[in-house]
């Protein structure tokens, strides 16, 4: 039998999770009726808000899909944020995540800043009709947790 460390078991699952986000946002964005019609050579167009280990490991994980690339990566640290985009193959690194949300060619962001930007930045994403994929914890409350859902519900984005 093949044992497996938790390490190994949790960097697996993230990668499938954050897979199964990128590709349900596409489903998603092609059935909207409010957004674009994709064709079969378009890719799910991706920024990613926080450059962190995470960050960067979760980026690197879309852009091993086939059918998702990462265009866009934020960090208020400059340093972090070339790093990300280096390591992501980005096109653009950006230190204001307002950048992202305000590019309509993006279809999806991933939220993998400090804890205490999860919850806003989900929410304004939403706002922004993006779908959104975030790492944990999504909030600091279960009220942060519910003005998510209702973000993602009121402006039908998969979060």
């Amino acid at each position: 039998m093949n044992q497996q460390d938790r390490r190994t078991f949790l960097k697996q699952t993230g990668t499938g999770v954050a897979g199964v986000g990128v590709a349900s946002a596409a489903v998603l964005t092609s059935s909207s009726p409010s957004a674009k019609a994709q064709g079969a050579n378009e890719r799910v167009n991706v920024g990613l808000i926080g450059c962190g280990g995470r960050g960067i490991q979760v980026a690197r994980a879309i852009g091993s899909q086939d059918d998702a690339v990462v265009r866009y990566v934020c960090d208020p640290d400059s340093t972090r944020a070339t790093k990300a985009k280096d390591n992501a193959g980005a096109a653009h690194a950006v230190s204001d995540l307002r950048r992202i949300l305000d590019d309509r060619s993006i279809d999806a962001v991933v939220i993998a800043a400090c804890d205490h930007w999860h919850a806003p930045a989900a929410i304004l994403a939403c706002e922004a009709g993006k779908h959104v994929y975030v790492e944990k914890p999504c909030s600091h409350s279960v009220h942060e947790g519910r003005l998510m859902i209702d973000a993602a519900r009121r402006n039908k984005r998969v979060m």
